[in-house]
């Protein structure tokens, strides 16, 4: 008899965990990081593993590089991700490479891409988002949440903590009928912010606005008082000897964005001229790459807003990105040539 009840208590978790690697897709698990999206590109990291180059930056390059265009484009057997985090600028870059991605992924090559507005020292919306990346829950384990941590591997685990928690709007997000009833590996994508390696998916399908509240916050928190030179540019000289350190190669990427629109909110005097001489000053003082690709993608059809592309201007810039790569990766991972292919329609 109590064999018997064991059993079907044992098969009855085996399902419930076989449906919660399905339900992740939606579900949010209590995270470790400070928030769910770079939670999901650590798991998504560890079990990739192994990749010749890995993407980090903030939102622009989170929405902007999908790495399968540009394993397509350059050829061969390269393999890339997209670990960049929303507001990740270099003073958190620098963090989140040693932590995580380097460890994680091994790669040959970092590209680290920014904007040009991402290069203010005086900037208070990378700042505050670091502050928040230093406070997360996987910084001040305690010895319990590092036997949980261990032991999350099991959907289980991972989503105890809000089944408990919530344990009504816990069970019926559980049951909602999406996709497939069951999986045997867990789902590490988000439902319309995040797909396979480390593609931000949320701007994808938007034309081309700018609302008020992104203007204000772009103003107030990134534009202000614009400053360069100082310690952004500290923190690019740290990133490039930590790679060093590592053998591995940085590579310094300008992304586009639509500069007229942008100019507008940089009320110091400092034009784009400028800011392209300060990419191009970076590069020369850490002797690193430069891909310049500030002008390769224009038109505001292939925008989402004044700096993230969309869907359209996501598969172009891609491309550019792996044309523009090429030169400086491995010769045994570019065995095939580079096919120059025509631009995505920016309707599609």
């Amino acid at each position: 008899m109590i064999l018997g009840a064991a059993a079907v208590v044992a098969l009855l978790l085996v399902l419930l965990e076989l449906r919660l690697r399905s339900a992740s897709l939606w579900l949010a698990e209590t995270p470790y990081w400070h928030d769910l999206l770079t939670e999901r590109k650590v798991r998504q990291m560890r079990r990739l593993g192994h990749v010749d180059t890995v993407f980090v930056g903030a939102s622009t390059v989170h929405f902007g590089i999908d790495p399968l265009v540009v394993d397509a484009t350059v050829g061969g057997s390269h393999v890339s991700y997209n670990a960049a985090l929303n507001r990740c600028l270099p003073i958190m870059v620098e963090r989140w490479l040693s932590d995580v991605v380097l460890d994680a992924l091994t790669p040959r090559t970092v590209v680290l891409g920014m904007c040009h507005i991402e290069l203010n020292d005086n900037e208070v919306f990378g700042a505050n988002r670091l502050q928040d990346y230093l406070g997360s829950r996987t910084f001040r384990m305690r010895p319990l949440d590092r036997v949980l941590r261990a032991c999350s591997g099991a959907e289980l685990v991972r989503y105890l903590p809000r089944f408990l928690h919530e344990p009504r709007r816990a069970a019926a997000a559980l049951f909602r009928r999406k996709g497939p009833l069951v999986r045997l590996r867990a789902d590490t994508r988000i439902e319309g912010q995040l797909g396979e390696r480390g593609i931000g998916t949320e701007v994808q399908g938007r034309s081309y606005r700018n609302g008020p509240k992104l203007l204000e916050v772009l103003a107030r928190d990134v534009c202000c008082d614009f400053s360069t030179g100082a310690y952004q540019f500290e923190a690019i000289s740290r990133i490039r000897a930590t790679c060093e350190a590592r053998g591995v190669q940085l590579v310094l990427l300008a992304t586009p964005c639509v500069e007229h629109d942008v100019a507008s909110l940089i009320t110091s005097g400092v034009t784009f001229d400028d800011l392209r001489r300060c990419f191009g000053r970076i590069a020369e003082r850490e002797s690193i790459p430069l891909l310049d690709l500030t002008q390769s993608v224009t038109d505001v059809e292939y925008f989402a807003d004044l700096v993230h592309v969309n869907g359209a201007g996501r598969v172009a810039l891609s491309e550019h990105v792996g044309r523009a790569l090429s030169p400086y990766l491995d010769p045994d991972i570019r065995t095939h040539p580079i096919v120059e292919r025509e631009l995505p329609d920016a309707a599609s």
